[in-house]
């Protein structure tokens, strides 16, 4: 490269460089006179701004004195009302008390003269008395005696009158009354009686079946005889088994058992046995599943103990004359709640006292003692109130009933038993009780002939009249029932009716 040739392009450099400084000074300054036109026009809104910032806020101040004026205005008025209405207030309240003290001066003196007025009265009462003494020719002591005893005699006799008044309506209407509150009763209640017969059916569907069950020789029906204490019948309705005992549990046991037996193939001693031990076990369930329902249909509200509730499912294989006692039960704690509710008592407690009154008959074919006896015996072990047992076990009056929940279970228990229907009786045990009731009648003195009628509801008596009297008639008639009472067992009660007739005759000649 020729030394021209440096020179040219060191000569452009040169002025390349000066050239690029002058275009950057240019741009500078252009940009510097550009922000400061911006500053200025900020500045200028700012100002702007700041000043109708500054007129807003006097404005505001201006308002807000304005108001202050105002409300201060304002709560002058309002505290200048108030004194007035103190104001107003002290001198009423001062109006008042000068009113009250005039008042107490006039009480005061009124007093004084009401004192003066009863010292007067009493003074002339003295003399009225002293006078009245003078004339009688007694002290005042005794004549105050003699007339307190005269009102107190009057009042005696009033009182006497009033009583008597009130035991003769008692006396005239109590029957109606209690009419009134049995048939009440009884409409509400409504249920099926239950009279228990004493064979259990078991259907077969072919003659062989009775074979098996029988055995060779009769030693299978035998044996199951023996067990069970029941006797069975073939041949008096055909395709059918009939077991019979009185005792429900042993026939349901039986019929169980039988039932089990009549599908058997193979009858021996084994099975029959095995067969008896399964229905028994059967009917062990059904005991604490019959209580369990019996307690929930009553709708009782307290618990009772597992045991008792087994005693209470035994209730449903008892009869009394025929009658289920579990449903007689449901049938008398049913009435007697209702009976209870007319009388204004307690229903519930008297509802299990009744419902409980015959549960000593769930064991008393297997304990000795009477039926309310084991009642009162079992209810106590298992922590029944006094008064419960009490209502419970007096139902025959073994011992006086003493409360009218205990009443009422005897109502009740009447209700049940001796309504039509209800129960059943042999003719042997019904002949023989109306003969008793005429033998007891019969052995006293003075009887000359018994009648049993309205089958055995009530006994009529005729007697001698030179050897019974008016008067010792209504005594033998009491002492009748006492003895039937004791001696005898009934349902329902029994009317002793004494009949002593007299006729005198004459002629007109």
């Amino acid at each position: 490269m020729a030394f021209t040739d440096i020179l040219i392009i060191g000569a452009a450099t040169v002025v390349g460089a000066v050239l690029s400084q002058l275009i950057f000074k240019k741009l500078n300054f252009i940009d510097v006179k550009r922000t400061q036109e911006k500053a200025e026009a900020l500045l200028e809104e700012s100002k702007k701004e700041a000043a109708q910032i500054q007129e807003e806020a006097v404005e505001k101040a201006k308002n807000i004195e304005e108001n202050t004026v105002d409300m201060l205005d304002q709560m002058k008025t309002l505290i200048d009302t108030i004194e007035q209405n103190v104001k107003f207030k002290e001198e009423t309240m001062e109006k008042k008390e000068v009113k009250n003290t005039n008042l107490r001066g006039t009480i005061l003196d009124l007093q004084g003269d009401i004192d003066k007025s009863q010292e007067m009265q009493s003074k002339l009462d003295e003399m009225i008395k002293e006078k009245l003494a003078v004339r009688c020719g007694q002290t005042i002591e005794n004549l105050k005696d003699s007339l307190i005893n005269e009102y107190r005699a009057d009042l005696s006799e009033q009182e006497a009158a009033h009583i008597k008044k009130k035991i003769d309506y008692a006396i005239e209407n109590s029957e109606k009354i209690a009419k009134n509150i049995l048939k009440s009763s009884i409409q509400k209640y409504t249920d099926t009686s239950s009279v228990e017969k004493k064979d259990a059916k078991i259907v077969v569907q072919h003659d062989d079946a009775k074979a098996r069950v029988v055995g060779r020789n009769a030693e299978n029906i035998i044996l199951f005889e023996e067990l069970l204490d029941v006797d069975v019948i073939f041949n008096d309705e055909p395709n059918t088994i009939l077991v019979s005992t009185f005792d429900l549990l042993r026939k349901n046991v039986a019929r169980i058992a039988m039932e089990k037996l009549v599908k058997m193939r193979h009858i021996g001693e084994r099975e029959i046995k095995q067969a008896i031990q399964e229905s028994k076990k059967i009917i062990e369930q059904d005991l604490v599943e019959v209580g369990k329902k019996a307690v929930k249909k009553m709708g009782f509200k307290r618990q009772f103990d597992p045991e008792l509730i087994k005693i209470i499912g035994r209730l449903k294989y008892r009869t009394s004359y025929g009658q289920n006692i579990l449903l007689h039960s449901f049938e008398v704690a049913s009435m007697a709640e209702l009976l209870a509710g007319e009388l204004g008592l307690d229903p519930e407690k008297t509802k299990i006292a009744a419902f409980f009154h015959d549960i000593g008959k769930a064991v008393d074919q297997h304990i000795e003692g009477s039926h309310d006896v084991l009642t009162r015996e079992i209810m106590t072990k298992f922590g029944f109130p006094a008064d419960e047992i009490h209502a419970a076990w007096t139902h025959h009056e073994a011992e006086t009933p003493e409360t009218a929940e205990a009443r009422i279970v005897m109502a009740a228990d009447a209700i049940s038993a001796g309504r039509p229907g209800a129960r059943q009786e042999s003719i042997d045990r019904y002949i023989e009780r109306l003969r008793a009731l005429e033998e007891i009648a019969t052995s006293y003195t003075g009887v000359n002939k018994t009648f049993a009628i309205s089958a055995g509801r009530e006994l009529r008596v005729l007697v001698t009249p030179e050897e019974v009297s008016d008067a010792s008639m209504k005594v033998m008639a009491g002492e009748i029932a006492k003895e039937i009472e004791s001696k005898l067992s009934y349902p329902g009660k029994i009317k002793i009716n004494i009949i002593r007739r007299t006729k005198a005759v004459d002629f007109a000649k």
